[in-house]
C-alpha cells in the first residue's frame, strides 16, 4: 500500500508521536508511507521520520482556510499516487478528505483521538458533512467511539475502536523500579502545560501529599503556553525545589525511568499515549478518570481513578498508594498489559485491517468522486 499518514504539524506531542511511530512501523512492513503535515510549527519529529526515511511534506498553512492548501495537497497526493489517506483528527480531515476525494484516493480512514468535547462546532459539522467520503472512522477508546457513534446515526457502522499503540520495548528496556528509594517518592507526570491537563490541579494535589509525605517531589515534563502560571502557583503554594518544571524533551522514556508514579490530571483525553508509556516503563497509574484511561489501566491493580477537577481526591488517591510493594505491584501489572496488548504492532495490524477492507472496494478514480455508501459495514 501506499500510505499518507496525515497531522495538524509534527511538533512535540502524543497524537504526533503516535502517528510518526504508526508510520515508521508501516514502512517496515513493506509500505510505502509519507507524512504530510497542515501546518508546519516546531517540527520536533521531523528528524525522528527523516532518519526513519519517511517523506514529510508541510504545507504550512496558515489561520483561516485555505484553497491553496487544499489544492497543494490534493496535487501532492496524485503526484504520490496515495492508496489510503490516514487523518489524525477533525482539522486536518476536513483538508485531506476534500484533497483525497479530488485526487481520486480511493481509501481515506479517519482516526479521533479525543473526545466529542473536545471538537467546536465548525469541526463537528465539517466532520459530518465528510463522512459520506470517508471509508472508516477509527476511534482511540470505546468511550469516544460511544458518543460519536450515537451522534452520527447513520454512520455508525464505519466506527471502529483501535487503540493506540506505542514502542514499548524502549521504555521496558529502561524500567523504572518504582518504591526502591523510600522514603524518597518521585511523583511525575508528561504532557503539555495547557489549560485541559490541568496541572494546576496536580499540584495543589501535591502540595497535600507533600504535608504527609515531605520527602515527596514532583517532576513536570512538558512545556505549552501555562508555564509561568504553573511556575506562579507553586511559587505561591511554597512547594520550591520540591516541585522541578523540567520543559520539553524527547527523552521521555529517561525521565519516566527515574520516577516512582505517573500522575495524569486531565480534564479531557481520548487514549493517552502518556499513561502507555509510564505503564510500558513499569509505573503505578493515579489518574482522573477521563475518556479511555480505565480502559487500558484496570483500576487498583495497575491504576487508581479520581475525578477530574478535584485536588482533594486526587491527593488522595495518591496517598492510597503510596507504598513500596504496593506501587512495584502496580507497576509491573502495568507493564505486562502494555507489553501484551498496547505495542505499535497491534495498532498498525488494527489499522492495517481497515485499510485492506476499504481498498477490497476500490472504485475507480472518477467513481471516488461520489459518497461513499453509508451502509456499508467494514
Amino acid at each position: 500500500m501506499r500510505i499518507v499518514q496525515v497531522v495538524r504539524s509534527l511538533e512535540q506531542g502524543g497524537l504526533e508521536r503516535l502517528a510518526v511511530d504508526l508510520a515508521i512501523t508501516q514502512k517496515e512492513r513493506g509500505h510505502w508511507v509519507a507524512l504530510y503535515a497542515v501546518y508546519k510549527h516546531e517540527p520536533a519529529l521531523l528528524d525522528d521520520a527523516k532518519r526513519a526515511g519517511i517523506p514529510v511534506i508541510q504545507f504550512n498553512k496558515s489561520a483561516g482556510f485555505s484553497i491553496r492548501t487544499l489544492w497543494n495537497m490534493a496535487i501532492q497526493l496524485r503526484r504520490d499516487q496515495v492508496s489510503v489517506v490516514h487523518t489524525h483528527n477533525e482539522l486536518v480531515h476536513t483538508y485531506a478528505a476534500i484533497a483525497g476525494g479530488l485526487a481520486g484516493v480511493p481509501c481515506i480512514v479517519s482516526s479521533i483521538h479525543g473526545t466529542k468535547g473536545g471538537m467546536d462546532r465548525r469541526l463537528q459539522r465539517n466532520f459530518r458533512a465528510l463522512l459520506p467520503w470517508t471509508d472508516a472512522v477509527a476511534t482511540v477508546s470505546a468511550d469516544t467511539a460511544i458518543q460519536f457513534s450515537a451522534e452520527l446515526g447513520r454512520y455508525r457502522n464505519k466506527f471502529h475502536v483501535v487503540r493506540n499503540g506505542i514502542p514499548v520495548d524502549k521504555f521496558a528496556a529502561r524500567s523504572a523500579e518504582p518504591g526502591s528509594a523510600w522514603p524518597r517518592i518521585r511523583i511525575g507526570t508528561v504532557a503539555r502545560l495547557a489549560e485541559v491537563k490541568d496541572q494546576s490541579t496536580l499540584l495543589r494535589a501535591f502540595h497535600i501529599v507533600q504535608g504527609k509525605f515531605p520527602s515527596a517531589e514532583l517532576h513536570l515534563l512538558g512545556d505549552g503556553p501555562l508555564r509561568k502560571n504553573l511556575e506562579l502557583l507553586s511559587e505561591r503554594l511554597g512547594l520550591g525545589s520540591c516541585v522541578t518544571f523540567h520543559g520539553a524533551s524527547s527523552n521521555v522514556a529517561e525521565f519516566l525511568s527515574g520516577l516512582d508514579l505517573f500522575a495524569l490530571s486531565s480534564l479531557s483525553e481520548g487514549l493517552p499515549v502518556a499513561v502507555l508509556e509510564a505503564m510500558s516503563a513499569g509505573l503505578p497509574i493515579v489518574s482522573t478518570r477521563v475518556g479511555g484511561t480505565s480502559e487500558i489501566a484496570p483500576e487498583h491493580t495497575a491504576a487508581v481513578y479520581c475525578p477530574p477537577g478535584n485536588p482533594e481526591s486526587l491527593a488522595e488517591k495518591i496517598q492510597l498508594i503510596l507504598d513500596p510493594q504496593r506501587m512495584k505491584a502496580m507497576g509491573q501489572v502495568s507493564q505486562n498489559i502494555a507489553q501484551r496488548s498496547f505495542t505499535v504492532e497491534a495498532m498498525s495490524d488494527g489499522y492495517e485491517a481497515l485499510y485492506q477492507k476499504a481498498l477490497c472496494k476500490r472504485s475507480s478514480r472518477w467513481a471516488s468522486l461520489l459518497p461513499r455508501r453509508s451502509e456499508t459495514n467494514y
